[in-house]
């Protein structure tokens, strides 16, 4: 799906189902203009290891390169495929072994940084994204409609912006959708999210 996906945003965004970005976390991708790499890991809570349910990739020939080799290497693949968590086991070891210069190209940042596993925990500041890891079926379902209410509850208190500015632009592309430029501004944004999960909840 990365790769899919990244050939047409400058970065791209990959969340486990399992997990949610806070209602108060800023925009994640300004990050990349602080940090100019090609791939943005986060850190397990208990070990030194890359955990997987979040990553930010930026859109170049090397991510490119190294996504294929993760995803679909055989001899990876069939060292790493009784592993429960096969993907990140593979990947760690991709880093471990500084493959194609991957530690270079990237940038790890510690637990607490971008997602915790724990609602009880405290960062200062406040991590991006809440990540069920390791958690039951029925612990992510009861701690996700819980933080829905909240969202909802706090999207009332919050005045949404004008729709009236947007809905020119779109009327006047309707009126001349033959203008490219227009088309563009609404059409095109510059990143993307993917979220997937292997069973139904």
């Amino acid at each position: 799906l990365l790769l899919r996906y990244l050939q047409k945003y400058r970065h791209v965004a990959y969340i486990d189902a399992d997990a949610f970005f806070y209602w108060e976390s800023g925009n994640i991708f300004q990050l990349c203009s602080i940090q100019d790499k090609d791939f943005y890991f986060s850190n397990d809570r208990s070990v030194d290891r890359i955990n997987s349910g979040f990553i930010m990739v930026k859109n170049s020939p090397y991510a490119h390169k190294f996504l294929e080799t993760w995803a679909y290497d055989e001899e990876l693949y069939q060292s790493h495929k009784d592993s429960p968590f096969w993907d990140q086991s593979a990947l760690n070891d991709l880093y471990d072994s500084n493959y194609e210069g991957i530690q270079e190209r990237s940038i790890l940042y510690d637990y607490g940084f971008f997602q915790h596993f724990r609602l009880n925990e405290e960062f200062e500041p406040k991590p991006y994204i809440f990540h069920a890891a390791g958690k039951t079926r029925e612990h992510r379902i009861d701690t996700f409609r819980e933080y829905m209410s909240y969202v909802e509850h706090m999207s009332k208190k919050s005045k949404p912006p004008p729709l009236s500015n947007l809905m020119e632009k779109i009327e006047s592309v309707n009126e001349n959708p033959a203008n490219p430029n227009q088309i563009d501004e609404i059409t095109s944004p510059t990143v993307a999210f993917i979220n997937t999960r292997r069973k139904p909840i």
